[in-house]
């Protein structure tokens, strides 16, 4: 038996096809969303991030034929499920049918109809006052995840509701991307019977069995009856690791299988990236990117006795059966190097759009067939080499000398807050601090912004400390820890924890093939998928107690740095 484990990501999707008895990764494939790779609707200015859902079909497709044609006739007859995970929360408009209202001919460039991606702030007026009216219900909603974010589901439905009557109005109710593709894979799309994830209800839709179940539709129906009508079109969530039914024969055919293929249901990417990277109580999960997302699971005496909500998100049955999920993150992780590279960048970024211009028009007056003037095209070739060799070996030339520099309690400091911040109190315009002076150097600032980020990820290691929540060894997975020796070891240094790297590459994927094993009762559970399909890990970083001095009087400086940024603002 093989397994396809398919991760939607923000700009691509990616599909595996691996051996559900030992996680082995057969082959791979992925395609990007070519809409959304072009800016289509689109509005970055104003916050505005659309997803038009043929993206996600059309690239689905490549990526999945794609593994599916580098294995051999036999490997191919022998794949047997499918799971998912997605970004989240992205949500659509669906009809009746459960067809998102871009698919419409009446709606198909109206960006309102589309899927609004997880980064879509525009509903973030919405959030507040949904804020509002949770915090006057009856029943205390945010218990479990905190203050409500304008980027999850109710704040963007919210938002359609009221400004595209129209919408309302053909809307049968709205879908999470994570609940709608494993839909239309087992077609089975009715929003009054699709499945609902368990992950994605209790993460943003502040589902909990305690609170009985979604927000009642009296508390929502009086923001919008639109809100109202959405809670009550809700079937009860299930867990990631459910079989839904079995690939449609459309489906089939688009992937290149014949044989008969379990779909399982799904989970956010974060989510499956933990479940693919193992894990488990006492253990705690980075997902480490452009932001950072920081997962673990705890017994419901633990998670029950303590209020986290100025530190995470908790969320019952959310990742592993019969635990809590325990989710907080930083805004910028990988962002902020990126930053660092763009300035130190800066003038040969400049001088190639200086020479972009008048390259062009030089190119333009010489006419078809004759010869610009010599030395402009090559000067704006040459320019633009040198960009691409150094923006290549930058970061890795300052990781190096950073590396080789002693560390001492003078060395600069740069809050992670670059991108505003989500601990120690969600603030999207919370802004970074400098402790700069004017001996310091392009690696220096480099060292800054890696003590920040790392600090950072330490605030909210010792903040689940405070609340009752240690971990025995940290696992770090996304695009960062195996590029980044130098970030690791620094976080082993700062946590004085064992931080091992993911050693598929693949957690986000590799968690969603988890749930298809399940589904497929390749395995009895989550847990039996676990110990048989993660993969070894590709290093660990013991600490180096020796710097424990100057890197806890380093943090001792962070945090004064926080305190300053925060009376400021």
């Amino acid at each position: 038996m093989l397994v396809i484990g398919l991760d939607f990501g923000s700009d691509s999707v990616r599909a595996i096809a691996c051996d559900p008895a030992d996680g082995r990764i057969l082959s791979r494939g992925s395609a990007l969303f070519q809409r959304f790779s072009e800016g289509k609707y689109c509005d970055p200015a104003n916050r505005q991030f659309r997803q038009h859902p043929l993206d996600y079909l059309e690239a689905m497709e490549r990526a999945v034929q794609a593994a599916v044609s580098a294995l051999s006739d036999k490997e191919r007859a022998d794949i047997r499920a499918i799971g998912t995970d997605t970004t989240g929360s992205t949500v659509a408009p669906v009809d009746k049918e459960g067809t998102p209202l871009a698919l419409l001919p009446d709606f198909k460039e109206d960006p309102e109809a589309m899927f609004h991606m997880w980064k879509d702030h525009v509903s973030s007026a919405e959030g507040k006052e949904l804020n509002r009216v949770l915090r006057s219900a009856k029943q205390d909603y945010l218990r479990y995840q905190g203050d409500y974010m304008g980027e999850w589901t109710y704040a963007k439905v919210l938002r359609i509701v009221r400004s595209r009557p129209d919408i309302c109005e053909k809307a049968a109710s709205f879908v999470e991307l994570s609940d709608w593709i494993p839909a239309v894979l087992s077609g089975n799309t009715a929003p009054d019977q699709l499945y609902r994830s368990i992950n994605v209800a209790s993460h943003k839709m502040l589902y909990h069995p305690s609170l009985g179940g979604f927000p009642d539709p009296e508390t929502m129906g009086a923001l919008h009856p639109g809100l109202a009508a959405f809670v009550r079109s809700m079937r009860a969530p299930e867990s990631a690791s459910k079989k839904l039914g079995f690939l449609t024969e459309e489906w089939q055919f688009r992937f290149g299988l014949e044989q008969p293929v379990i779909v399982s249901g799904s989970s956010l990417d974060a989510c499956a990236g933990a479940v693919g990277s193992g894990v488990r109580p006492g253990v705690l999960v980075k997902v480490l990117g452009t932001s950072g997302c920081d997962l673990s699971v705890a017994d419901a005496a633990v998670a029950e006795a303590a209020d986290f909500r100025d530190l995470c998100g908790t969320a019952k049955d959310a990742i592993l059966p019969g635990f809590y999920a325990l989710e907080s993150g930083q805004a910028a992780f990988g962002d902020m190097f990126a930053w660092v590279k763009k300035l130190l960048l800066w003038p040969i970024a400049g001088e190639m759009a200086a020479e972009d211009g008048p390259a062009r028009e030089t190119e333009a007056a010489a006419g078809p067939g004759k010869d610009a003037p010599a030395g402009c095209p090559d000067k704006k070739r040459q320019t633009s080499d040198l960009y691409q060799e150094l923006s290549a070996a930058l970061l890795s030339r300052l990781e190096k000398e950073a590396a080789a520099r002693s560390l001492t309690e003078d060395a600069p400091i740069l809050l992670d807050w670059l991108n505003g911040r989500r601990y120690p109190v969600d603030d999207a315009l919370s802004a970074a601090a400098l402790d700069l002076r004017i001996g310091n150097d392009a690696v220096d600032l480099y060292r800054a912004a890696a003590l920040g980020a790392v600090f950072g990820s330490r605030a909210i290691f010792e903040g689940f400390g405070e609340k009752g929540v240690r971990f025995e060894r940290v696992i770090a997975s996304g695009g960062i820890p195996k590029k980044s020796p130098y970030l690791m070891q620094l976080l082993a240094d700062s946590f004085k924890t064992p931080v091992s790297v993911e050693g598929s590459g693949e957690s986000c994927a590799l968690g969603a093939a988890m749930y298809a094993a399940v589904a497929a009762g390749a395995h009895s559970d989550i847990f039996a998928a676990q110990d048989h399909m993660c993969a070894p890990y590709a290093a660990t970083y013991q600490p180096d107690h020796g710097k424990a001095a100057v890197l806890d009087a380093l943090y001792r400086k962070y945090q004064k740095l926080a305190t300053f940024a925060e009376e400021r603002s």
